[in-house]
């Protein structure tokens, strides 16, 4: 190991995964490093603004940004050590991320209140000619917190700075304005509250809810999905035409299985209807939260349809019809139940007792 003046540095360069360019300005001084959450690996100084109160270019040493280019290890963070010379004070840039592997996505990190949070150093203030201070004995003891102000791109008393996102924000310690405030006194440490690599990785799409049903009848069905009323029915699947199964001895021997997704709220509604003889049907459902719903005398409500029986080859009725007797239908308790096993079906496998 080696000591740098910024902290201890391998001997061997560490892999880069990211070219970083980072446009920023502070009023009045900053300095800009990479580094670990826990301070044990700092970068050197990467770069800084002008030492006195003029700008090289612009009137202030605010006025234009600097731009710096630079490996990083994505799973670091930005870090940039502020301090003020009186009055205003704020902190803004960009930093635009350049992949070189598959580690991190690309994109651009700007200053603002939510990705960013501060400490105070554990130093004074090193005054408009002064150097910039050491992080990395400050990082291990730091009492980080949430940005005490932010304000746009372009809030007086600096204007829009050139070269930077209008989506950037300045950010400081405690208060932009020109009061006294704690700050004044010592410099100011700001951090990316995540490394580089999470504030550039979109969140997970969230898994898309699915339901599951395994269902048959004797003879024949049309599984739904739709709001209370009916208003706008889903169509999920049916049965086979015709009395025999496909596989199976008949259209009611071997269920089907169906997936699908409802929204938030939607009733499941199975249409059944009979070819002659014994008449029922059965079904397992699994819901979006993962809890079991089977067909049962407790959890379920019927109603006779309007229409005439379709038989055995005609069509599932048509959600327009199914619609309007929803609408007006007095629901009512199962009037017959059966355990599964139950003659003269049997046992239908694939769902539960």
């Amino acid at each position: 190991m080696r000591r740098s003046p910024f902290g201890l540095e391998p001997l061997e360069p560490r892999l880069a995964l990211a070219t970083i360019q980072g446009t920023l300005t502070a009023d009045n001084h900053y300095g800009l490093f990479t580094g670990s959450a826990d301070g044990s690996r700092i970068s050197g100084l990467i770069g800084r603004n002008e030492v006195g109160a003029s700008g090289s270019p612009g009137d202030c040493n605010w006025s234009l940004p600097e731009t710096f280019s630079w490996a990083a290890d994505p799973n670091d963070r930005l870090y940039v050590a502020a301090w003020d010379d009186g009055l205003w004070q704020g902190l803004i840039g960009q930093f635009t991320v350049t992949p070189s592997g598959g580690d991190c996505a690309p994109g651009t990190i700007v200053t603002n209140a939510t990705d960013w949070e501060c400490a105070l150093g554990v130093g004074s203030n090193p005054g408009p000619n002064g150097p910039v201070p050491d992080i990395s004995r400050d990082i291990p003891v730091a009492a980080w917190k949430a940005i005490g102000q932010a304000a746009d791109n372009g809030s007086a008393p600096w204007g829009a700075i050139q070269g930077i996102s209008a989506k950037a924000r300045f950010i400081w310690y405690d208060s932009l304005g020109s009061e006294t405030v704690p700050s004044d006194a010592e410099y100011t440490i700001y951090r990316t509250a995540r490394s580089i690599k999470e504030l550039l990785t979109p969140p997970p799409t969230p898994a898309t809810p699915t339901a599951s049903a395994t269902l048959t009848a004797d003879n024949h069905y049309g599984l739904f999905t739709g709001p209370a009323d009916g208003s706008s029915l889903s169509f999920i699947g049916r049965n086979e035409i015709g009395a025999s199964g496909n596989p199976g001895a008949w259209n009611w021997s071997l269920p089907e299985s169906w997936t699908f997704t409802p929204a938030a709220g939607e009733h499941i509604y199975v249409v059944a209807w009979d070819d002659g003889g014994p008449q029922s049907w059965i079904g397992q459902f699994t819901l979006p939260d993962g809890t079991t719903l089977v067909s049962n005398a407790q959890d379920w409500e019927a109603v006779v349809g309007a229409g005439p029986n379709p038989g055995s080859s005609g069509p599932v009725p048509s959600t327009a019809a199914l619609r309007g007797r929803i609408q007006s239908a007095a629901w009512q308790s199962i009037g017959a139940a059966a355990a599964n096993g139950a003659g003269p079906w049997g046992t239908i496998p694939g769902i539960g007792s």
